[in-house]
């Protein structure tokens, strides 16, 4: 129930039904100004009722009006006086309002970020070799475009798992017999495929822990890098017997074993190269068309573009081994 002194002296002079003057009696209880002030319209109706029992009739009607008046100036003032300001919060509560921060916002990849740029400069990088017909400046943008194809070939491939060789050396200094320190160093080495001192790590670690599952299957790998075939299976069957549950490391164990000790493939011959480049330049070229065709759809573009940047990559590894390849030697003539 709202506080309104129209109610309080109705209640004071009998102007309310008994729910109405049980009701705003119950708020009158439970509301500390609504109290004072019904306790002063009361006192009032008392000065009011004494002023009517006076024996001068000529005094009543003087003193009934000043005092009606009075009461109806004091309810006016209660109506205008402003509201107490709410309490303030405790200092505890501002302190730890004050603490609250809100969520850190999801930082966008940086890595797919800059594969899309890389989309969009190519887009508008084949748009231009579209329009111009200078050969300058068709070796430029075609120079630009192979580098952003190049960068968009390593962005794709992702970046693999950084071995801490840093802190495999510092360990070693401190004690050299540490074999997980020698198998860290000797991932190191095997990911650049330096067999010989990966191969002295391994030794070591296996010299001082035979039954090491792991260093046997690395031990395997040292040794495809160093060409001894029948070494490498026997560290590999050695690891896998040790530890079979390690799946994965002897899966993937096994596939470059595969891959390192397989037959060099037969390379191709310049002629062979050159139809094979310039089969690929003419679908380099359909690609660069489509993904310059506004009038396809977005997605069917940024597949243009990827397919692209595949043959792209392509044509640059056979013109690669084409230079690398050594001359054909001519037929004597009989």
């Amino acid at each position: 129930m709202e506080c309104r002194s129209t109610d309080l002296q109705d209640l004071v002079y009998g102007f309310l039904d008994e729910e109405a003057e049980a009701r705003v009696r119950d708020h009158a209880e439970t509301c500390g100004r609504c109290r004072v002030d019904l306790r002063r319209l009361e006192e009032e109706r008392v000065v009011l009722a004494r002023a009517a029992l006076l024996p001068s009739r000529k005094e009543r009607p003087a003193l009934v009006p000043l005092a009606f008046a009075a009461a109806l100036l004091a309810g006016l003032l209660w109506l205008l006086w402003p509201a107490p300001p709410p309490p303030a919060p405790a200092p505890a509560a501002q302190e730890a309002k004050k603490q609250e921060k809100p969520p850190p916002k999801e930082k966008p990849d940086p890595a797919q970020e800059r594969v899309s740029r890389i989309k969009r400069e190519l887009e508008s990088v084949y748009n231009k070799l579209k329009r111009t017909s200078d050969p300058v400046e068709q070796g430029k943008l075609e120079k630009i475009a192979q580098e952003l194809n190049q960068e968009l070939k390593l962005l794709s491939q992702g970046n693999r798992p950084e071995i801490p060789i840093k802190e495999a050396e510092a360990r070693l200094q401190t004690n050299p017999d540490d074999v997980e320190a020698l198998l860290l160093r000797a991932s190191w080495y095997l990911d650049g495929a330096k067999g010989a001192p990966a191969l002295q790590d391994l030794n070591r670690a296996i010299e001082l822990k035979p039954d090491h599952a792991s260093a046997h299957l690395k031990r395997a790998l040292a040794h495809a890098w160093l060409g001894h075939k029948t070494e490498a299976w026997k560290d590999a069957k050695r690891g896998e017997e040790l530890d079979p549950k390690a799946s994965k490391e002897i899966e993937a164990t096994y596939v470059a074993l595969k891959k390192i000790l397989a037959p060099k493939e037969r390379r191709s011959s310049p002629a062979e190269v050159e139809q094979q480049v310039a089969a690929l330049r003419e679908r380099l070229e359909e690609l660069k068309a489509m993904a310059a065709n506004a009038d396809l759809d977005a997605k069917e573009r940024e597949k243009a573009v990827a397919d692209a940047v595949r043959v792209e990559a392509e044509i640059a590894r056979l013109q690669s081994e084409g230079k690398s390849a050594p001359p054909e030697k001519k037929k004597s003539e009989k």
